[in-house]
């Protein structure tokens, strides 16, 4: 790890991924930010450097990067698995207010999310089988478990939910 500098698209998808899994937004942030400032086209298209002189030394256009980095821009803000759902778990503290819609949890959950000021604001929930899951932020439990009803919609303002 010492030597990254200089990532190509899709080892750079796989360092913001990692860090993200560590919950390190600030450092997922990093490589995210280099990722467009320094390995995409003009139209976001991932790029490979010149595989040499079988290709006249032109840059090539990689997916690895763009699915990559789609992956872990959802693993930046949310993670799950059965049971459980972690919201903003590597949230850059640059992405102060935002909002997704319709990213997939563990357990074929719906799942749409908003944020002010860093902290999480509104949550929606929708599955297609009854199920109880947590809602966790920063390590903590958000309220109790969640009754979720199969094929009903379960919406939780945040912001007047106690974490435990």
């Amino acid at each position: 790890m010492k030597n990254y500098s200089q990532q190509i698209g899709w080892s750079c998808a796989w360092l913001i991924n990692l860090w993200a899994r560590l919950g390190d937004g600030t450092k997922a942030n990093y490589y995210y930010e280099e990722l467009l400032r320094e390995s995409v086209y003009d139209n976001l298209f991932d790029l490979h450097p010149p595989l040499g002189e079988t290709d006249g030394e032109r840059e090539v256009f990689q997916i690895d990067g763009n699915f990559g980095s789609a992956s872990a821009v959802a693993e930046m803000l949310l993670e799950s698995e059965e049971g459980k759902i972690t919201i903003l778990p590597a949230v850059p503290e640059s992405w102060k207010t935002g909002s997704i819609k319709g990213l997939l949890a563990v357990g074929n959950i719906r799942v749409d999310l908003s944020w002010k000021d860093g902290k999480p604001e509104r949550i929606s929930l929708f599955s297609e089988n009854s199920q109880n899951v947590e809602i966790v932020y920063k390590g903590k439990r958000i309220g109790g478990f969640v009754e979720l009803k199969k094929e009903e919609q379960q919406i939780l303002d945040l912001c007047s939910m106690v974490i435990q």
